[in-house]
């Protein structure tokens, strides 16, 4: 695991993670979707989205793209928080837990280069979309508040990268009437 997860809440409570999805990228990378984090365990270790809401995914970028290549998938916090008394269930990710993980993330972007970063999920979006002028969203924006907004995150090394705010995999299948409306399916240039 990386150093920056030392000290991590998160590292520190490995036992109650279970485990920690690495990011699995192509040869080249055009876009990137990032979740929130792992809500299930992920079924093939530390490769994210293998999940049946994951493998949904997959399919969905696998017949808009050529074939799922230049797709890079990942988690904005990549171990799954629990509660301690529900190992059963993933909570969302504290700003702490966050913020340490922010720094593998931007690590990620660094090395892939995507073109277009896809971020799924509200707590995705919080963590690195930006506004036109730099800023960062209100800690109190809503999803629907950010889809089909001029967005970007900064990588490191001070490039802007075009961001799509759109539904985590999990909560289109958990209702299918997102799913079937067409902004559900955000649009992306490769």
């Amino acid at each position: 695991r990386p150093a920056v997860c030392q000290g991590c809440p998160l590292q520190e409570s490995a036992g109650l993670t279970r485990h920690c999805c690495s990011v699995q990228q192509g040869r080249s990378t055009a876009v990137m979707l990032l979740a929130d984090y792992p809500a299930d365990p992920q079924p093939h270790g530390s490769d994210p989205f293998t999940d049946p809401a994951g493998q949904m995914l997959r399919r969905v970028m696998a017949q808009v793209t050529q074939g799922g290549r230049g797709v890079a998938y990942g988690y904005c916090v990549r171990c799954r928080p629990v509660d301690r008394g529900r190992l059963d269930r993933a909570r969302p990710p504290s700003p702490v837990e966050a913020s340490h993980c922010r720094v593998n993330v931007m690590k990620d972007l660094a090395l892939l280069k995507p073109k277009q970063v896809v971020l799924l999920g509200l707590g995705a979006a919080k963590l690195l979309a930006q506004l036109p002028d730099g800023s960062a969203v209100s800690a109190k924006v809503q999803l629907g508040d950010l889809r089909g907004r001029d967005l970007h995150c900064t990588a490191d090394d001070g490039t802007k990268i075009p961001v799509i705010v759109t539904y985590d995999p999990e909560f289109i299948q958990r209702n299918p009437t997102v799913a079937a409306t067409s902004a559900a399916v955000p649009r992306y240039s490769n």
